[in-house]
This record gives structure tokens, sequence and C-alpha cells, in this order.
């Protein structure tokens, strides 16, 4: 999903989950579990897998 090569290239996209809700400054287990970009996220990673929020 990330693109080394442009690496701002999905800047607007992400920042508009954390704009819409999806994405908190709390992270939501229930969120985490289907976002699709979790895999670039040290938060989602976290938060999905093992469950336990920050």
């Amino acid at each position: 999903m990330l693109d080394a090569e442009e690496p701002v290239r999905f800047d607007f996209a992400l920042c508009h989950y954390g704009m819409s809700g999806v994405c908190p400054t709390t992270p939501v287990r229930e969120n985490c579990a289907r976002c699709l970009p979790r895999p670039a996220c040290a938060t989602g990673r976290e938060t999905g897998s093992a469950g336990q929020g920050r």
C-alpha cells in the first residue's frame, strides 16, 4: 500500500482516516481489526493483534 518511491502519495487518504473518525486518537480495537492499512500502522498492528491498545 505504501510507495517507497513516492512517500507522500497516500498522505491525504491516510490523513482522512483520522479526520473522519475512523482512526481516533485513542485506538479502537474493532476499527483496527478491519482497517486495510493496519499492516503499515504500528498502533494498528499492536491493537489489532494483541488487543491491548496503547
